[in-house]
């Protein structure tokens, strides 16, 4: 676990290193979003009545030290809009982490189609470039807009089992946030994941399993997922974390916009695309362009296609759904908010 110097040291350098104010603007399926290759930092549209983020980033150092570097890209990226009409800026090529031996590169993808512009992919792979097994820590942070209760902000409004705590093996959680808005993070089942408490804990998220940081309905500014048991890196290999995020309007708690939508509607969109990782590795679209699965989401490709062809969950697109509650309780939330309403 980590201590409060790696908390502050992290926190300097990320002070340091991410300037999210430099993130560019971009529109997918007329939300607006300001991203880079490294960084998420805001969603925003009055149609579906989006809004949330203040910024994110994936840190890492070598196992037990305390002195982790923040993903960047320095030597460049590029955006691009694809055929399918995602867009995704990439850094430009691996470089070096600052831990010896590890290279790494990323993205940031944007979904159009049937996910209305609303959903997006963090992804940062890490690369050995040595003849050894190298071991790290990792940490992923993720700020919300303020959701806990504050002015019409209520906190957590969903979790995998709805109890409204986040447990060990859980895989997404949902909010709603001071800008009459849903957010929601699907982060895998790696590791811990805890929250800051909104602005009643001293602590932050960060390395701290304490009671008053497990998520909960008091909900989080921001979130975090880290394992500081010891990742392996495989001498030669690649490693992809990989983490999404959505936003849309609170129809419950304020939102006036067309697009917006009910908690639970929210909550059966998160479960069905991010409830089980087997689902998750299996979805073509969300999964998308990466090679060789996801650290994170805690399986491999071969072990989805057996588990999913013995549970016949997968359909004739390729795309996993999350179980009948979801599809009782409004899956595809995204692909039928009128579609082309706007021009």
């Amino acid at each position: 676990m980590k201590k409060a110097l790696a908390i502050s040291t992290a926190i300097v350098f990320s002070a340091l290193s991410i300037s999210p104010a430099n993130a560019e603007p971009f529109t997918v399926n007329n939300v607006d979003w300001n991203i880079n290759s490294f960084v998420l930092d805001s969603i925003g549209d009055t149609f579906y009545g989006a809004h949330g983020l203040d910024e994110s980033e994936f840190n890492i150092a070598p196992h037990g030290v305390d002195d982790f570097n923040i993903f960047d890209c320095d030597g460049g990226e590029s955006d691009t809009t694809e055929a399918d009409s995602d867009v995704i800026v990439e850094c430009d090529d691996f470089e070096a982490s600052g831990v010896t031996g590890i290279e790494w590169t990323g993205h940031v993808k944007v979904f159009a189609g049937a996910y209305e512009g609303l959903v997006a992919r963090q992804v940062i792979t890490l690369k050995n470039t040595t003849a050894a097994d190298i071991s790290i820590d990792y940490w992923y942070q993720l700020n919300t807009e303020e959701c806990y209760p504050q002015g019409p902000a209520v906190g957590t409004v969903g979790t995998p089992d709805g109890d409204l705590i986040v447990e060990t093996g859980e895989t997404w959680w949902a909010g709603s946030n001071e800008n009459d808005a849903l957010e929601g993070i699907a982060f895998g089942n790696d590791g811990y994941a805890r929250g800051d408490g909104g602005d009643s804990a001293a602590d932050e998220g960060f390395g701290i399993v304490a009671d008053e940081n497990i998520i909960d309905a008091e909900g989080l500014d921001e979130f975090y997922s880290w394992n500081d048991a010891g990742v392996t890196v495989p001498a030669g290999d690649t490693i992809n974390f990989v983490y999404f995020y959505s936003s849309i309007g609170a129809s419950e708690h304020g939102s006036e916009a067309d697009g917006a939508v009910t908690d639970n509607e929210f909550n059966a969109e998160m479960e069905s695309n991010f409830g089980d990782p087997a689902t998750v590795l299996a979805n073509t679209r969300l999964m998308e362009g990466i090679v060789g699965g996801a650290y994170n989401w805690a399986a491999t490709p071969e072990d989805d296609t057996e588990e999913l062809a013995e549970t016949g969950r997968v359909d004739a697109s390729g795309i996993a759904f999350g179980g009948a509650l979801a599809l009782a309780a409004g899956v595809g939330v995204y692909a039928l908010r009128r579609r082309g309403a706007r021009a």
